[in-house]
């Protein structure tokens, strides 16, 4: 990591302006506030651009990239080489991503981090590889690590944080009864309920705000947008709960809702698999003539990003991965009959090969 480090540190240092490309939940945009704090430091300009597994797989998107320098945060970059490798005839490029790697994407004009390639045999959120690669604002990678569930992994790690910052150490096993936990559901909220626009006044938040204590402050103009999502949320579980398809011998949830007020669709679904953690929990979103499709397993017994992968072959224009515990997928509603009949397929597939 070190080489790859040095040679980032370089491009950098070199670069006229960057072009920041991130995923907008809250680990991606902790991932920014962290890098962006540190390109200020540097007098670095830059341009800020939010990107999506969606927007990637069109090649329109990569016209938006101008710059000599281009990273990558918290998207998996390397699922769409064709065009990252032509992007790179004309940029030097940087990912710093932690989904399930497809390529090693590494040369003289890429540097590509991965916890596969870095030697980190855990799950290990965008925010916590930024915070160990500069190594400063240990509370934002906090909230990013726990805001991507990855407490569990990590928690001496935030334990150790919040010793820091004169906070009460977690016991949760995911640390979600963390204080950081808290500001996690206002950055995400801010994202449901304003879609980029609020994602933007988050991360602005996060990058003006020197330490914890004034974050807090600053964030408490979030908290009505985090109250109503919350009505939300609740009001959706016991629609789950009554309104649900079970299949039994699949261990299969599955739910639909139909023009959803916010963009609910992540959150939600990591919600109900809390509460019903040895079950598959599928949710399907539908909007206009497009089904977005959020997985969820939280015991590990089957692999989710698989699941959604395999389940959108073969359609047109449908896209599908993530991680192992938690994946999403994009189908057009003339396909969805043929998705949930394949969805069904493979998850049998994996249960027979888990035998």
């Amino acid at each position: 990591m070190n080489q790859k480090k040095e040679k980032m540190i370089k491009w950098i240092k070199n670069a006229g302006t960057i072009d920041v490309v991130y995923h907008i939940d809250t680990d991606g945009l902790c991932s920014a506030a962290q890098l962006i704090k540190y390109l200020k430091k540097k007098g670095k300009n830059y341009n800020l651009i939010s990107g999506s597994p969606q927007k990637m797989r069109h090649s329109s998107f990569y016209y938006k990239l101008k710059s000599e320098l281009v990273i990558f945060l918290d998207l998996p970059a390397d699922h769409y080489e064709d065009e990252i490798y032509k992007l790179n005839d004309r940029a030097d490029i940087v990912i710093i991503d932690h989904h399930i790697m497809n390529k090693d994407m590494n040369s003289e004009t890429i540097a590509h981090f991965n916890p596969a390639l870095d030697g980190i045999d855990k799950y290990c959120p965008s925010s916590k590889q930024v915070y160990d690669l500069f190594r400063k604002y240990d509370w934002i990678a906090a909230i990013g690590v726990i805001g991507d569930l990855g407490g569990k992994q990590w928690k001496e790690w935030i334990n150790r944080v919040e010793k820091r910052h004169g906070l009460s150490p977690c016991k949760g096993e995911y640390c979600l009864d963390s204080e950081f936990a808290k500001y996690d559901h206002l950055i995400n909220a801010s994202r449901m309920i304003k879609g980029e626009e609020g994602s933007m006044e988050a991360l602005k938040i996060l990058v003006e705000s020197e330490t914890f204590e004034e974050f807090k402050k600053q964030s408490e103009k979030l908290i009505s947008w985090e109250q109503e999502i919350s009505s939300y949320l609740e009001e959706l579980k016991e629609r789950f709960e009554k309104d649900k398809e079970e299949n039994k011998k699949l261990e299969l949830l599955t739910f639909t809702i139909r023009n959803p007020k916010y963009s609910i669709g992540s959150a939600l679904s990591t919600i109900i698999s809390m509460e019903h953690y040895n079950k598959t929990v599928v949710l399907f979103i539908i909007k206009n003539s497009i089904v977005n499709v959020n997985f969820r397993r939280q015991d590990g017994k089957y692999d989710m990003a698989l699941l959604a992968k395999k389940s959108v072959e073969g359609l047109p224009k449908a896209s599908g991965g993530g991680h192992p515990k938690a994946a999403g997928a994009t189908v057009r509603i003339v396909d969805f009959a043929e998705f949930r009949n394949n969805l069904k397929k493979n998850l049998r597939a994996q249960m027979k090969a888990a035998k």
